[in-house]
């Protein structure tokens, strides 16, 4: 590792009381304080972990319209009958693991907040039977989604095949083929 020369605010060696480093230079300091403060003025501000990280921040501060790189997406109207949704897509309906079919976009989405986090709710069709698909924001599927169809999900239209995966948790879900 490259050192750059003692600079007064941090030791050039680790020892008993300097057992904090710069990740960045290789410093090594008395205190948490001192680090942020020499790392700040050497290093510049911290950057968020990872673009997700920040449009979660975003999306949770401004609850009525989510700024996520989707856009905006209108929430249902209050009409007599926007109470009554479609059924839920879930893997089951597909089939077992490894089973694959094809759904169709429909073009309507709306968002939602699940038991995984924020979603779009976009209407799919199986067969003749339409479904209200649930999609995390910050999954695969989304990404994927977002960039075969496009950041408006109102005008996700069209066939996307799929199939049944097992996930980390040991569950199984619907996930998006790859285009090959």
């Amino acid at each position: 590792m490259n050192r750059k020369p003692y600079d007064g605010a941090g030791a050039l060696n680790r020892s008993a009381t300097h057992d904090l480093d710069c990740p960045d230079c290789g410093q090594w300091f008395d205190s948490f304080d001192r680090l942020a403060t020499h790392r700040y003025a050497r290093h510049g501000p911290p950057m968020p972990r990872s673009h997700h990280t920040e449009v979660q921040r975003v999306a949770k501060k401004k609850a009525d319209a989510p700024a996520t790189r989707t856009g905006k997406i209108p929430t249902p109207s209050k009409d007599a009958g926007s109470d009554e949704y479609n059924p839920f897509l879930k893997s089951e309906t597909v089939g077992k693991v490894g089973d694959s079919a094809v759904l169709t976009l429909t073009g309507h989405a709306r968002l939602a907040t699940g038991d995984f986090g924020d979603q779009i709710v976009v209407e799919a069709k199986l067969g003749p039977t339409v479904y209200d698909w649930g999609i995390t924001l910050d999954s695969v599927n989304h990404r994927m989604l977002f960039d075969r169809f496009g950041k408006d999900a109102n005008k996700w239209r069209g066939k996307v095949a799929v199939f049944v995966k097992m996930s980390r948790q040991n569950r199984p879900y619907i996930a998006v083929k790859r285009d090959k």
